[in-house]
């Protein structure tokens, strides 16, 4: 029996001939759906919908909606707003599909195509789409470097902190049960009256584990957790994430955090070079093990390595400033994996699009997003 989806009139001559006009051949948008293979997506959503696109009510092509979420995220709009975006814009209703006369699918549309995705399989489909767009750079040519980068970020709970206090003293379950005290040390707070006082900084949050090749700012692994997961205990599984891709990385460079005989142990075995920033317990102390870490510091690949790790900090702050990384959108762990996934899909996207096309992304004026 063969899928069938609502029809648009996007293919039609006039929907084509007013595009052709009015969007330019370089924009951003249309770069980017003539350089990704949407289609090859197809047929891993379908796999969530009940009727795979052969019985049941006719739905919208289950691409058409991953375009709408993705542009959700790539401007930092929300779901309401696309609509309308993809409605009075018309880069981004070429982008989606839809011809100049037809209505964009409605914003529940988006909620329920969302939940359809975390309820199969327990939302792997976001990791499979997310792998995907790393091996169409790779087939497109774009070839990594290497310099692996590893580190985590912090995401605030979706959550007020004072309520959620009251909440909890009231013998009520907290808002965002899921969300773990993040503890990010001091910072120098100035108060009303001028002065300067250092104050602990905690808040509820979520954490991202990421592993990025520093040569092309692609995101290849993430693993998005709890805020109190430890940074060394998910780095394994971003390495071997990463095998599974056939990234070719020869050295793994973190910060601090990752200084654990294990971690350097696990690259050793597979014959990467450790750049992990070395605490300086490990020059100090009085064994006969520092030999081995005088060599390290000594490295061209140690070196290397730390030279590159900072760009990981302009990944997360490109996250936070222009795509809304800094808070949750929704609650629960398992919400937060769909928003990191595609937070760092839409990253990926734009830097396939520069490094394929040679095309930036622009943001546009806030009030054009903002309806």
């Amino acid at each position: 029996m063969p899928r069938r989806f609502r029809k648009t009139w996007k293919q039609s001559f006039f929907g084509d001939f007013v595009y052709a006009q009015a969007v330019p051949a370089d924009h951003f948008l249309a770069q980017m759906d003539r350089t990704v293979a949407w289609d090859q997506f197809t047929p891993v959503l379908l796999e969530a919908y009940k009727g795979q696109g052969k019985v049941g009510a006719v739905p919208y092509e289950p691409v058409m909606i991953l375009k709408m979420l993705l542009l959700s995220y790539l401007y930092d709009i929300s779901e309401r707003q696309t609509e309308e975006f993809c409605n009075y814009y018309l880069p981004a209703k070429a982008f989606v599909g839809l011809g100049i006369t037809d209505r964009a699918p409605d914003h529940s549309t988006l909620t329920v195509f969302k939940v359809r995705l975390l309820n199969h399989k327990a939302g792997e489909i976001y990791g499979t789409l997310f792998d995907a767009i790393i091996k169409q750079a790779q087939a497109a040519g774009v070839r990594f470097g290497a310099i692996q980068v590893v580190d985590a970020v912090h995401t605030v709970a979706n959550v007020n902190t004072e309520k959620d206090r009251r909440r909890i003293e009231d013998g009520k379950p907290s808002a965002d049960p899921d969300a773990s005290v993040v503890n990010k040390g001091t910072r120098a707070i100035t108060k009303a009256d001028g002065t300067i006082q250092d104050e602990q900084v905690k808040y509820l949050g979520y954490k991202t584990h990421v592993s990025m090749d520093a040569e092309t700012g692609l995101v290849t692994s993430i693993i998005p957790t709890r805020g109190d997961s430890a940074d060394n205990k998910q780095m394994p599984g971003l390495v071997d994430h990463d095998a599974t891709l056939g990234v070719p990385a020869e050295t793994y460079t973190a910060d601090r955090a990752y200084d654990d005989g294990d971690l350097h142990e696990l690259l050793w075995t597979r014959h990467k070079h450790s750049a992990l920033r070395l605490k300086a317990q490990r020059t100090t102390k009085k064994d006969d093990s520092k030999a081995l870490w005088f060599k390290l510091l000594a490295s061209p690949f140690y070196q290397a390595g730390l030279a590159v790790r900072y760009r990981i900090e302009r990944k997360f702050g490109e996250a936070k400033a222009w795509h809304g990384f800094d808070r949750c959108r929704y609650r629960g762990v398992a919400r937060y994996r769909v928003q990191s996934y595609l937070t760092f899909m839409v990253l990926n996207l734009k830097r396939v699009i520069l490094l394929v096309t040679g095309t930036r992304f622009r943001p546009l004026a806030k009030h054009l997003v903002d309806g």
